[in-house]
Parts: structure tokens; C-alpha cells; sequence
């Protein structure tokens, strides 16, 4: 019984004892690639949609992934606190989407959670964030729908200063 308890005790402690990315609060740039690969609409949004309108809707789904992936570049504010509760997120799209994230592990040097989404998007994901070193974070995230298809995303973030106000003229 009592090596029961410590073992379960031991494999908590990495979790209790997690640590903050070793990374600088402030202005930091992100380039996104996001992947979306099967996506179809749930039925959710199509039951209010006229046939013409389903079939815009999927034609553009279609369209979209066929371009392959798509590239953008933001850029955020993130404080002390932010680092040392873990939510160094890299401005990722799916936080704006009220996102819910669990840390699961954090090194220094390492981050990894799990999330869920709800709402229409109603999708569950993996994010790991690797810190190159404090300036410079990359990382990659992988989102399963609730209908068929995913999100695929991989990041780079690099810190502009600082300041995040003057960082970001």
C-alpha cells in the first residue's frame, strides 16, 4: 500500500513541479503554417443553409485545401506572468477561438498541453512549444474535429524586445 502511494506520488511530481519556458517577456513575432487537411462542415451550420449555400461552402472548403497551407505572421504581448503560468502560446489562431489549454509537461526548455475547443469548432489538440533559445521558440500543434478532417499547424516565434509598446512600431 505505501509503495502504491509513493509511486502514485512520484509520478505526480513532474506535473506539480512543472517549470516556466526559459523565454523573455515582451513583443514577440509569430509565423504561422496552418494545414487543414479533410475538413467538412458540421451539421450544425448546414442544417440553417439552403443546398446552394451548403454546396458554396463546401466548394470553398475545397478550394481552401487545395492551396496547401497558409502562412501568416502576428505579433503579441507576452508578460512575466503569462510565462510563469504557462500560457506562452505563440499567438496561436485557435486561442482567439476560446481555446481551452491543460499543461501537461514544461521544462525550461520544453511545453506541452492538450486543448479543447467548443462551439462550432468543437475540436480536441496536442501544442508542444520547443524554446531554441530565449529569443526563439518553435513549435507545432495537431487539432482533431469532431467531424471528419484537422488542423495541422507548426510556429516560429521570435521576440522583438522588451517593450511591447515600442516594439511593436
Amino acid at each position: 500500500m505505501k509503495t502504491r502511494i509513493l509511486l502514485l506520488l512520484a509520478t505526480a511530481l513532474p506535473v506539480f513541479a512543472a517549470d516556466a519556458l526559459k523565454v523573455k517577456p515582451g513583443m514577440w513575432e509569430t509565423t504561422t503554417e496552418i494545414s487543414m487537411a479533410g475538413l467538412t462542415l458540421p451539421e450544425s451550420v448546414t442544417s440553417n443553409m439552403t443546398p446552394e449555400q451548403r454546396a458554396r461552402m463546401e466548394e470553398m472548403m475545397k478550394q481552401m485545401a487545395a492551396q496547401g497551407p497558409r502562412t501568416s505572421t502576428v505579433k503579441s504581448c507576452v508578460t512575466a506572468e503569462d510565462i510563469k503560468q504557462g500560457n506562452f502560446r505563440a499567438a496561436n489562431a485557435a486561442q482567439q477561438q476560446g481555446c481551452k489549454y491543460e499543461v501537461v509537461s514544461s521544462t525550461p526548455q520544453r511545453q506541452e498541453m492538450t486543448m479543447s475547443c467548443g462551439g462550432q469548432m468543437n475540436a480536441t489538440g496536442r501544442m508542444v512549444l520547443n524554446v531554441i533559445d530565449s529569443g526563439n521558440v518553435q513549435g507545432d500543434m495537431q487539432m482533431k474535429m469532431q467531424q471528419p478532417g484537422g488542423i495541422s499547424m507548426k510556429f516560429k516565434s521570435r521576440w522583438l524586445g522588451a517593450n511591447c509598446t515600442e516594439a511593436a512600431k
